[in-house]
């Protein structure tokens, strides 16, 4: 099976920055496991860092990759992963993407917030001492959009 949903990430900073249109299967996951690798091996594990997701659609994973998902998630809790704000746009079902997404922070021990609003997501992430461009990841967030306009 090949891979399945539209992502793209970067980093600013002590900031991983992710934005993409689900839902996800494993072979979206581990590929973009692999295609993160250099921004986060560039980032200081000494200081703190966080992330942040732009989510759009219906940004799920079935069993199989939720349990990749968790894992990623828990390794990095232990290279330091302070916080992660997440913003849901475009979709119908956020409820059930927070609940999905809440399980794998929650066990990993990780600070997260959902957020409608661009503004309110970096400050709240400011409060952790991760240190970003603003206007980076402001370029970052315009510049990839997945909104589906039909």
């Amino acid at each position: 099976m090949g891979e399945h949903g539209q992502y793209v990430s970067s980093r600013s900073q002590q900031l991983m920055l992710f934005s993409g249109r689900g839902p996800w299967n494993d072979e979206a996951l581990t590929y973009g496991t692999k295609s993160t690798q250099a921004d986060l091996q560039a980032i200081d594990h000494n200081r703190p860092w966080g992330q942040i997701g732009f989510l759009y659609g219906e940004s799920l994973m079935p069993p199989t990759a939720f349990k990749l998902f968790s894992d990623i998630i828990s390794l990095r809790q232990q290279m330091g992963l302070k916080a992660i704000a997440i913003m849901i746009q475009d979709s119908d079902i956020i409820t059930t993407i927070k609940t999905q997404l809440k399980v794998a922070y929650n066990k990993a021990g990780i600070e997260s917030e959902f957020f409608n609003d661009f503004d309110s997501a970096t400050k709240w992430l400011s409060q952790f001492d991760i240190e970003f461009n603003l206007a980076e990841v402001n370029s970052f967030y315009l510049g990839n959009q997945f909104i589906d306009n039909q």
